[in-house]
């Protein structure tokens, strides 16, 4: 726990880094202001809006919380040694619209003589990525209770779990091309059911601050996790989930992002909207597998599909020797290392033959077979017909859908 001075100056120093208005007080009730530190509109202006500042008001942990309202969020941080709160914000996920302001007005019954005083007030407040947000909250707990608290915790505290599967009707949701590298490393990372990288993944400039896709930024918002759901969709048909599941989650969630309320819970679903088609995806190349080390080295050959691959680099990584790890996939998958090996290779095939035109030569160079016809007799021996044919049979069902 930092003394009070050095408090002060790490309060400073962040509010002129990021532009975010904080202010410290002595109390938990908010009402012996220390300081205030930030942009000089926000520090007169800072109570123009009638926010109830104590603790029922913010929802989270005890420590660490949020006034998650759908124009801007609020980050509190209370010191657990001596209860000392640190108020942090507001900051804005996106830029606001005049229609925003009309409806900050309305909501808090604000006359309308206030409303160039409302417009300044919100105006000034910075426009922060969720992420970015909820690590600044994370530091300051860091420096006030000497506790690691990543943004990821904060951010799924209330986190809703992914709707449960049934069979409704599917919906068509909006087809959108994004060219970006975040989008196409999402749409890879879903493709091949990498799970980690998804949850690890970080990109500001997209984590809520959108363009103009609606009249105000909840509504812009709301179609951006649209066509993000959208995306995600088509990785996870792309990877080989079943496409009535896919759409049928689809419709799903956004059922569910239509029904979002803020702008915080939005940022959250887009989490888990990533999340979970990316396990169900990594379920229908992996299956439930109870053994360690046979997870880990099905897991390192999703990793590293397109290279060779090989028993004793598996026993390698997984820390036991070729022979045992190859007792233990027969055990637990009633396959040998190779044979299991060639399944997700073939299975990687499939996704080349759908969705590329790549041609055989390549796909069998790129997944690591020895050879073309190699390629061919592995993908008939396992699949029952040959690569072309699945190829020709994939597509003609494609047209006639």
């Amino acid at each position: 726990m930092l003394e009070l001075s050095a408090l002060e100056y790490y309060c400073e120093v962040q509010s002129r880094l990021t532009g975010v208005c904080i202010r410290l007080y002595r109390d938990g009730e908010t009402k012996d202001l220390i300081a205030i530190y930030g942009n000089n509109t926000l520090e007169h202006d800072y109570d123009i809006l009638p926010i109830p500042l104590t603790q029922d008001s913010f929802k989270g942990g005890s420590t660490i919380s949020l006034y998650d309202e759908s124009q801007f969020i609020l980050g509190r941080v209370v010191s657990e040694r001596d209860g000392r709160v640190l108020l942090i914000g507001p900051a804005r996920m996106s830029e606001l619209t005049e229609q925003d302001i009309d409806f900050i007005m309305n909501k808090y019954g604000l006359p309308k003589t206030l409303q160039t005083s409302v417009s300044s007030f919100l105006y000034a407040t910075p426009v922060m990525p969720s992420e970015q947000f909820f690590m600044l909250l994370s530091l300051f707990n860091l420096i006030v209770n000497d506790t690691i608290v990543s943004a990821k915790d904060i951010w799924k505290d209330d986190d809703p779990k992914p709707p449960e599967e049934d069979y409704v009707e599917t919906v068509d949701l909006e087809h959108h091309r994004s060219s970006g590298e975040y989008e196409e490393t999402i749409y890879y990372y879903i493709r091949n059911g990498m799970v980690e990288e998804i949850e690890n993944l970080h990109y500001e400039g997209y984590q809520g601050i959108v363009g103009a896709l609606g009249p105000n930024q909840l509504r812009s918002l709301k179609n951006s996790v649209i066509i993000l759901n959208s995306l995600c969709l088509r990785a996870a048909i792309s990877g080989g989930l079943d496409a009535d599941t896919a759409y049928a989650l689809g419709e799903l969630y956004v059922k569910r992002i239509e029904n979002a309320g803020s702008l915080v819970e939005l940022a959250r679903l887009s989490q888990i909207i990533k999340r979970d088609y990316a396990q169900r995806v990594r379920q229908v190349a992996v299956p439930e597998i109870d053994n360690l080390y046979v997870l880990k080295a099905t897991e390192h050959i999703q990793k590293h599909i397109y290279e060779k691959i090989g028993a004793r680099e598996l026993a390698s990584v997984v820390g036991v020797t070729p022979e045992y790890l190859s007792v233990l996939f027969k055990q637990t998958l009633d396959l040998s290392i190779p044979q299991w090996i060639a399944r997700q290779k073939i299975l990687e095939a499939k996704k080349l033959l759908r969705f590329t035109d790549k041609s055989l030569a390549e796909i069998a160079a790129l997944l690591n077979f020895s050879s073309q016809s190699y390629f061919q007799q592995q993908f008939k021996k396992i699949r029952g017909i040959t690569p072309s044919e699945y190829r020709d049979k994939y597509r003609k069902g494609f047209r006639a859908n």
